[in-house]
C-alpha cells in the first residue's frame, strides 16, 4: 500500500524584519525620557508649591506666584535662544559651520538636544 499524497502543508510566513538598533535614536530617545520625567517632577513641584501658597497666603498669592514662574520661563527659553546663537557665532569665530561642518553639528545637537553624539557609539 503506498501512502496517499498530502495536499496540505505548514503555511508560509515571512520572518519578521528585526529592526535594527539605531545608537543615535537610542541615544536621542533615552535623553527624550529623562527629559520628560524631569519636566514631570518639575511641573507636580510647581503645583504643589502653588496649591501651598494658596492654602497659606490665599488665591492671589497663588496667581502672583503662577505669573512670576511663567515670567520664569519665558526668561529661561530666551537665555536658551541667546545661548544657541551665541554658540553658533562662536564656531563660525573659530572656523567651524555650525550647519555643515561635523563638529559644528555636534556642538548644535549637544546644544539643542543635550545628546554629544561624539560620545555615542
Amino acid at each position: 500500500a503506498v501512502p496517499q499524497k498530502a495536499d496540505a502543508g505548514a503555511p508560509v510566513m515571512a520572518m519578521p524584519k528585526t529592526k535594527a538598533q539605531d545608537p543615535v535614536q537610542n541615544a536621542f530617545d533615552i535623553h527624550e525620557r529623562k527629559m520628560m520625567v524631569e519636566a514631570q517632577k518639575e511641573l507636580s513641584a510647581f503645583q504643589a508649591k502653588a496649591k501651598q501658597i494658596e492654602r497659606e497666603q490665599g488665591p492671589e498669592a497663588r496667581e502672583k506666584y503662577e505669573k512670576e514662574y511663567q515670567e520664569a520661563q519665558k526668561k529661561k527659553a530666551e537665555e536658551w535662544k541667546e545661548g544657541l546663537i551665541e554658540l553658533k557665532r562662536d564656531l563660525l569665530d573659530q572656523g567651524i559651520d555650525p550647519d555643515l561642518d561635523i563638529e559644528g553639528r555636534r556642538q548644535v545637537i549637544l546644544y539643542e538636544k543635550g545628546v554629544d553624539l561624539g560620545a555615542v557609539g
